[in-house]
């Protein structure tokens, strides 16, 4: 509601949260990653966790006053999102299913209308950079479903909040914190 959108915009933050998939697919089926509800943040050492429901996923579309998509490959600023990865992102490939935020991988032929350059395969990568700030200390907790399958990456992290992607040079020295990452071909290592 309206008191806990509140909060969000109140909170000093040194970390943005970001989610993404990153993926280099060579799998041949569609494969996908599912992020369910839950942030709890302790704003001062003294006071008891409180948990804040910003991300529930029970609306029918991805709240953009809280998520960023990312769309194409990363160019000019970070081509292939600094990681020589094959895919395109699109708008598509992130949807609202069961109360679950899932973003899917999918082998498939795309063109960039901006350039015309043809892709094998398309995924989504999503971001709250300018909307979603965080102080530690915090307790964040990730719910997630998560593909397994050669040259599948997913990944949960947060950043600092001063990295862009019209400002890539600030990482390293901006920190991050990844919460999670999993190899696809080494589905029981995260």
């Amino acid at each position: 509601g309206e008191k806990t959108m509140s909060m969000h915009y109140k909170l000093q933050t040194l970390l943005v949260l970001i989610v993404l998939i990153l993926s280099i697919i060579i799998a041949q089926q569609v494969s996908s990653i599912s992020l369910a509800h839950g942030l709890i943040v302790n704003t001062q050492k003294s006071d008891p966790l409180t948990l804040i429901e910003f991300m529930d996923f029970n609306e029918s579309t991805i709240d953009e006053n809280i998520w960023n998509f990312n769309i194409g490959n990363g160019c000019p600023n970070l081509c292939g999102w600094g990681n020589r990865e094959l895919q395109y992102y699109t708008r598509e490939n992130a949807f609202i299913e069961n109360g679950n935020l899932v973003i899917e991988a999918r082998k498939e032929k795309y063109i960039d209308p901006l350039t015309n350059k043809e892709y094998e395969y398309t995924s989504a990568r999503l971001d709250t950079i300018g909307k979603l700030k965080i102080t530690p200390p915090v307790r964040i907790e990730v719910r997630a479903k998560l593909p397994k399958g050669k040259g599948l990456w997913p990944a949960i992290w947060l950043i600092g909040e001063e990295w862009s992607l019209n400002n890539v040079k600030a990482w390293p020295s901006c920190g991050e914190i990844d919460i999670m990452e999993l190899i696809g071909q080494e589905p029981d290592t995260i």
